[in-house]
């Protein structure tokens, strides 16, 4: 994947594609990278994510919005360019949420725990009861 060469006398790719040896293209670079979409992540209708961005897990993006930053855990980000709206939680939960990393869990973790979705002290209250249980 490529992106314009915005330093060039013109952006077309007739040009920048047959930059060669005899003809470098100083400032052009290949963007191998293609965006890094965490785990949990809503992106809205129409959105767009810039190549390379990195997108935290739990994150949203409003509709139509266009990322050109990475985006952290639990950011709601939305607008051309995108900015940061608010978090969805405050900074301890999403450490909490971070650390269970439910989306990795089984099946059977997933419907033993769903009804404990709702609220996410909910979900720490009943994941610490088990755990404690567990070493019981």
């Amino acid at each position: 994947m490529y992106n314009h060469p915005l330093g060039f006398v013109t952006t077309s790719e007739r040009i920048y594609h047959t930059c060669d040896a005899q003809s470098p293209c100083k400032e052009y670079k290949e963007i191998t990278e293609p965006p890094n979409i965490g785990n949990d992540v809503w992106i809205g209708s129409n959105a767009i994510v810039l190549q390379g961005m990195d997108i935290g897990d739990g994150a949203v993006i409003g509709a139509g919005a266009v990322v050109t930053h990475n985006v952290k855990p639990y950011e709601v980000v939305a607008g051309v360019p995108a900015k940061t709206i608010k978090y969805r939680f405050n900074d301890e939960i999403i450490k909490r949420l971070l650390e269970i990393s439910w989306w990795d869990k089984s099946d059977e973790w997933l419907s033993e725990y769903k009804n404990y979705f709702y609220d996410p002290n909910v979900l720490f209250d009943k994941f610490a009861l088990d755990i404690k249980k567990r070493k019981l």
